[in-house]
């Protein structure tokens, strides 16, 4: 992860469960700050990510109601989706990329593709 995100950094959060902090430039030149936390029962559940900075609006789509990113479909091509055991941090780091690519176009668009 470190090769590729020089800048992100693990962390081990309160409740013990390992997380790593890493911002990201948007195309348009924004940064976001996101979170790529490591649940219990890891690799068999896919880590979640949240956006810290900046406030993502609510009712944004492809968000969980706790604030996940959702990242992927469960139904896509095995490279496109989570595998236990195979998919990186540095893929889910690059999903989250693209969600926020994504995202900046809703904003302007309000649509989401």
């Amino acid at each position: 992860m470190q090769r590729a995100f020089p800048h992100a950094a693990l962390t081990k959060l309160k409740n013990g469960l390992l997380a790593w902090d890493v911002t990201l430039e948007s195309n348009s030149g924004n940064s976001y700050r996101a979170l790529i936390v490591y649940p219990e029962g890891f690799p068999s559940v896919h880590p979640s990510t949240y956006i810290l900075e900046p406030t993502i609006k609510d009712r944004t789509p492809h968000v969980y109601a706790d604030g996940h990113l959702c990242l992927f479909n469960t139904y896509d091509r095995p490279e496109s989706t989570y595998v236990p055991g195979k998919t990186t941090a540095v893929t889910v780091t690059v999903w989250t990329a693209a969600w926020i690519f994504t995202y900046e176009n809703y904003k302007e668009t309000g649509r989401w593709s």
